[in-house]
């Protein structure tokens, strides 16, 4: 079940947005009736929420939530960003414009952002959109929206002077913490989708090899590149796709993966508590 969760100041009319959702179970987090939580206000309504997913958005756009839902993938993190947005987020995405996600996902970031740096600061509550995204890998599609009138007034958040630079600077702490790359080696097994999916829960995942289809693998945070095979070995293939993959990735932290194996739930939270751990490959990796 999807629910959703609107964050609102109170001051707009938010029935535009409400009759354009598909969902029966819809919280709106009133940041003028109850604690003035700002952005985080949306996180704090999923405590209020029934659904195992949720789908969120701004209160000054309309967006295609059926198309968005046609989209989606079951399990995964989909938001709706344009692919040229005029400011860069290179390392995050935009939750705004409609977003759907596990409802633990939020949780796990801040906790992971929150064991260095504060969560019950006025930045935090303005910026915790950037932590959630920067820790969290999102697929994005451009669906559009259309925006209402109040889009445009003066008062709203991402008018107000120093938003872009106080999100940047919250994102580049969230870099600086503990990531994990997952790279993928592979010779177009027909499992490759299953070893990517089971890799969701990190930071980057790099997929090298022959038989790469970028559209396979087209979630946010995912590189995509082939390596020559000309009449090598299958070992040597396998070894220049992962010193290949080792060269692409950006994490702290590297981790390999065969595109014929599958990470088993929740490996990723134990490896950022204590990246010095020696994990067994049986304890970890299921092969398909």
């Amino acid at each position: 079940m999807i629910s959703a969760v609107i964050v609102t100041r109170g001051n707009v009319d938010l029935s535009p947005i409400l009759d354009s959702l598909p969902f029966a179970d819809v919280v709106v987090w009133n940041n003028r009736e109850r604690d003035d939580l700002s952005v985080y206000g949306r996180y704090a309504g999923i405590s209020e929420a029934k659904g195992d997913r949720i789908y969120v958005q701004d209160d000054d756009a309309i967006i295609d939530v059926e198309r968005l839902l046609a989209e989606y993938r079951d399990g995964e993190r989909l938001c709706n960003m344009e692919a040229e947005h005029p400011v860069p987020y290179p390392d995050s995405s935009l939750v705004g414009w409609g977003a759907i996600f596990p409802r633990e996902d939020p949780g796990k970031a801040f906790l992971r952002y929150g064991a260095v740096h504060a969560t019950d600061s006025d930045e935090f509550y303005r910026c915790c959109d950037v932590v959630f995204t920067s820790l969290t890998p999102f697929r994005r599609v451009d669906l559009g929206r259309t925006n209402l009138l109040h889009t445009a007034a003066s008062d709203r958040m991402h008018r107000q002077p120093n938003f872009y630079a106080e999100r940047r600077g919250m994102t580049k702490r969230c870099l600086a913490l503990p990531r994990i790359s997952v790279v993928i080696s592979t010779t177009g097994r027909a499992t490759l989708q299953a070893a990517v999916d089971s890799a969701q829960d990190a930071d980057e995942i790099v997929v090298v090899g022959e038989g790469c289809d970028p559209q396979l693998v087209s979630h946010h945070k995912t590189i995509v590149t082939r390596v020559e095979v000309g009449g090598r070995e299958h070992a040597d293939v396998e070894h220049a796709a992962r010193m290949r993959g080792m060269e692409l990735a950006s994490g702290t932290h590297v981790t390999f993966l065969a595109d014929d194996d599958v990470y088993v739930p929740g490996p990723f939270d134990l490896m950022r508590q204590d990246s010095h751990h020696p994990f067994r490959a049986t304890d970890i990796i299921r092969r398909l």
